[in-house]
Formats: C-alpha cells, structure tokens, sequence
C-alpha cells in the first residue's frame, strides 16, 4: 500500500492468529514494513533492521472482516483524532475558560 501523506510504500504481512493465553481470545499479528531513511536520521516508530523498518500491530479484528490495509487505516485514523484531542486539552490555561463570568471568577 502507498501511505496517503507521503507516498511512501509500505508492505503489509499478515501473521495470522497468535493464542497469548486461554483468558485472551485469540489476537492478530500484522507487520508493516518500509525503506529506512537517508543513513543519519533517527526513526522514530518502528525497528531498524538493515534496509527496512518494521512496525508489528497487535489486533482482535476478524480477518474475514477487516483487511490488513483496514486495521491500519484505523490505527493511523485514531492516532489522528487523538492527536487533535490532546491538542485541545492544552490550547488555553485554565484561568482564561473559568474567569468569563462573574461566578467563575468568584470560583477561581
């Protein structure tokens, strides 16, 4: 698959069913690599290994409902959404939300 950002290719493996334990149901390896970057930066999610940088994801989705390609693109859309979340927890400080109105400013 190529990455919508970047244009990047990223080969995807499906490693089948792995059973952790009788208490977890059966869990679903994924493993998505791709070319390593230019000798000198840093990666920063994944495993270098030679050549290629490998991230493994760990799901309980069905395989006859969610393509390899489908649990990334969920992966990737919640750490999307949660980034922007978080971007809104620390966007004011809390004496500029609670100080509008007179009883908030009693309060604070």
């Amino acid at each position: 698959m190529t990455r919508v950002n970047s244009d990047e290719v990223v080969e995807l493996f499906d490693g089948g069913w792995l059973q952790l334990d009788g208490a977890v149901s059966g869990t679903r390896v994924i493993v998505a690599r791709h070319r390593a970057p230019a000798s000198g930066k840093r990666v920063s999610v994944g495993k270098c290994i030679g050549e290629w940088v490998y991230e493994i994801f760990i799901t309980t989705l069905p395989i006859d409902g969610f393509l390899v390609e489908d649990v990334l693109d969920l992966y990737h859309g919640r750490g999307a959404f949660e980034a922007v979340l978080g971007d809104e927890d620390v966007e004011e400080e809390p004496d500029r939300w609670c100080s509008y109105t007179e009883c908030g400013q009693e309060l604070w």
